[in-house]
């Protein structure tokens, strides 16, 4: 489904968050390190979202779908974030979010208006190679066909990063369901998703996870997930 408002929302959210950086290391004095504290500068911040994009291109990436599987990748993906952000936990979890965007423009609904915003700087091969390489069948459920969960990728790093930064279970889950009504209503193509608010619950429990030990996984929170249900 269409996903795209989250990278307003979460620039908006990241404009509010220059501390973010800064709290993580108080969180996690042990790994406290001036380089990453840069990563909260938005040249720095715009670099490594482009260098993690380019990662997920990369020919090295496909290599770990096609050898490990699709849920080894997305740990794959968080684990890169980290090493770009010199451990910072909660801005590797937001350009995780931010470098698993699915569509490269946001249309909207609007009577005698046909509004279409690109939201990628990416050309549209790129893009289309970044699309291509993303995991697709990381959930027990994922579809069968190929295109299968790409699109829930976003919602889990990006649930994961509410919960991380604010560390409040209630936010995470209004900006969920406030974003599939905002999307059914106002963006094209876009509707009310249960499997969408599943990927953002799974993505709250990696969230707290991360709270609790940076050392762990998004596969550990999917298997989890899935364990107790």
């Amino acid at each position: 489904m269409f996903r795209s408002l989250n990278k307003i929302l979460l620039l908006v959210l990241f404009m509010n968050i220059s501390s973010l950086s800064l709290c993580d290391s108080l969180k996690n004095q042990h790994t406290f390190s001036f380089k990453s504290l840069l990563t909260a500068l938005p040249p720095f911040f715009l670099k490594n979202v482009y260098l993690l994009k380019d990662y997920i291109r990369k020919d090295e990436f496909l290599e770990i779908r096609k050898n490990n599987g699709d849920l080894a990748a997305v740990d794959a993906i968080f684990q890169k974030a980290l090493e770009l952000t010199n451990g910072n936990t909660g801005f590797a979890l937001l350009i995780s979010t931010l470098s698993t965007f699915d569509h490269y423009s946001l249309s909207f609904k609007i009577k005698f208006l046909d509004l279409k915003i690109p939201i990628s700087n990416e050309t549209k091969l790129e893009f289309q190679k970044r699309l291509d390489n993303l995991p697709s069948h990381f959930l027990p459920d994922s579809p069968k066909y190929p295109y299968g969960d790409k699109d829930k990728l976003q919602h889990i790093f990006g649930s994961a990063f509410l919960i991380f930064a604010f560390e409040s279970k209630s936010l995470g889950n209004n900006y969920s369901i406030f974003v599939e009504k905002f999307e059914d209503r106002y963006i094209s193509d876009g509707s009310y998703d249960l499997r969408d608010l599943r990927a953002n619950q799974i993505g709250q429990e990696f969230g707290f996870m991360l709270l609790k030990n940076q050392s762990a996984k998004p596969s550990e929170a999917i298997n989890n997930h899935y364990k107790e249900r």
